[in-house]
């Protein structure tokens, strides 16, 4: 019986922290604000995506240091021209594209606690349709 109720407390405990580190990851994305018309593909720089546009709120060319984990999920849409756009406190970027790609015009990628979206599928599903059309991660 106690052995149950340990195996019931560890399970609550994993739980909880995890809801909490999803809390902290969701403040961590919602900080992040790009709006920007990329004339340069992105480059991953050690743990940040480094994307090189012309920002759409000044019109000046722009360097912006991005979290490559999240905006990483969109490595195979994103190309010269596209527009990529995130505004601060939300959980949500938003691609849109100059040609369609993969039958869309615009991708959503969502962060949730459950797992990353795009265009309200779930990223595992993307990845294996992708790879089959020969997307390299």
């Amino acid at each position: 019986m106690n052995k149950k109720k340990l195996i019931i407390s560890i399970i609550i405990f994993l739980q909880s922290c995890s809801d909490y580190g999803c809390k902290e990851t969701e403040d961590f994305y919602k900080e992040f604000s790009t709006h920007l018309v990329l004339f340069k593909n992105p480059n991953i720089d050690y743990n940040q995506y480094l994307i090189k546009g012309k920002s759409i709120m000044s019109g000046k060319d722009t360097l912006e240091r991005l979290p490559s984990r999240w905006f990483g999920n969109l490595y195979c849409f994103w190309e010269i021209g596209d527009t990529v756009i995130k505004d601060k406190g939300t959980l949500k970027i938003e691609l849109r594209k100059v040609k369609p790609k993969y039958g869309n015009r615009i991708y959503v990628c969502e962060f949730t606690c459950k797992g990353i979206l795009i265009n309200d599928i779930r990223v595992p599903i993307w990845r294996e349709d992708l790879i089959k059309n020969g997307c390299k991660f």
